[in-house]
């Protein structure tokens, strides 16, 4: 092949890399706006430097608690015109499925902003929960909290952001309640049973989690998730220490990402509250009338 057809062949790659690559940024963009649109969900920029938040909010009511969404890790591949920003945006599709009147969906540093040269790809590899990023979805929480008169968080994480909600909900004062969604609660040990990198320039949920066990607080688990299995709940619980407010729900039809987003509204329902008069109980399979089968366990 001569030198001029490889130079050909080059070119022509590499416009379809970028067109991949736009393409896929679009989809991305697309995907969110078709999912928040038709809710309220209205997008906005918060700029806690060094990183820029993307929210997508619905306040109706001042001075009231709001729920709080905060996505997973995304895309933590590098490559030409990758980001991290969730090609299927579990976390805010849960939120499009709450019904409250005050709800806001968090990406995290680095998603939905576009040009990843703006923003070092250790934040979203291995220092994805370092105290930067964590400090400033921190700041975002009291800027939210100043902008609409919030009264307090209850706060919803998906993968990843289960850790940083755990995180977040340890340094707060206004946290009401915690919910994670096959959440990444004890980070080594997911790396430990994924074969994936623990992320070793970030904080450790499992460090702050004795002062949390006070908390009300849910953790569903994916009965057929093998990325995030029930171990890691249990994991996190333990580490919690006794007495605490923690309740583990194991939830049926639903791996790492698929079938929560349909079972949402039933187990938002659920309540998330101090649940040390239920000791030593367990309640096995109740099938609520959409008949979704949600498993409870109660440590």
């Amino acid at each position: 092949m001569s030198r001029f057809l490889l130079v050909l062949l080059s070119i022509a790659t590499f416009s379809a890399l970028l067109t991949a690559c736009n393409s896929t940024e679009y989809f991305r963009e697309e995907s969110a706006q078709r999912i928040t649109a038709p809710v309220f969900l209205l997008p906005r920029n918060l700029t806690v430097s060094p990183f820029t938040i993307k929210v997508y909010e619905r306040v109706y009511k001042e001075y009231q608690p709001a729920m709080i969404y905060i996505a997973g890790d995304g895309n933590q591949r590098f490559s030409l015109g990758d980001d991290p920003t969730p090609v299927e945006p579990t976390g805010l599709r849960l939120a499009a499925q709450d019904p409250k009147v005050n709800v806001i969906y968090m990406g995290r540093p680095c998603q939905y902003v576009g040009d990843s040269d703006e923003c070092p790809e250790t934040f979203w590899k291995e220092k994805r929960y370092s105290p930067e990023v964590v400090d400033a979805m921190d700041r975002a929480l009291s800027t939210l909290k100043q902008a609409h008169h919030l009264t307090g968080f209850h706060l919803v994480g998906y993968d990843g952001g289960g850790a940083i909600a755990a995180l977040l909900s340890s340094r707060r004062d206004d946290v009401l309640s915690l919910r994670t969604v096959a959440g990444i609660l004890d980070p080594r040990f997911y790396a430990n049973i994924n074969g994936t990198d623990y992320p070793s320039g970030s904080l450790d949920p499992l460090n702050v989690a004795p002062s949390i066990a006070g908390l009300p607080q849910r953790h569903f688990v994916g009965q057929l998730d093998k990325k995030a299995p029930s171990a890691i709940a249990h994991s996190f619980e333990q580490t919690m220490g006794e007495p605490n407010c923690s309740t583990i729900t194991l939830v049926d039809n639903a791996d790492h990402i698929d079938g929560w987003a349909e079972q949402w509204k039933v187990l938002l329902a659920l309540p998330v509250e101090c649940p040390l008069t239920m000791r030593d109980q367990v309640i096995i399979n109740p099938v609520d009338d959409a008949g979704t089968g949600v498993t409870k366990i109660y440590k």
